[in-house]
């Protein structure tokens, strides 16, 4: 079934729900879109790393990481290498 939140703008296919209804007319989360974009930026090397954190406003405030390739550890491991490359280049 056609979407009609997304005839007007073209977006990637793995944005699209798969499971599209009448009744479920918001597809793919914000969340799940971030994750699908920082993932298919970092295999096509248009970036070396990504970091996608994710909060819930409850008491106590908890933050997920949804994937293990968009870890804050992993993204800072990249980000300390660029670094150390810099300033020994210096």
């Amino acid at each position: 079934m056609r979407n009609p939140l997304v005839e007007h703008l073209e977006t990637f296919t793995e944005f699209h729900d798969r499971t599209y209804t009448p009744k479920n007319k918001i597809g793919v989360s914000y969340a799940k879109r971030y994750e699908i974009l920082l993932t298919k930026l970092i295999r096509e090397r248009h970036y070396d790393a990504g970091c996608l954190l994710l909060s819930k406003l409850a008491n106590p405030p908890s933050v997920t990481q949804p994937s293990n390739m968009l870890s804050a550890k992993r993204f800072f491991i990249q980000l300390a290498g660029h670094l150390e490359t810099h300033v020994k280049s210096k």
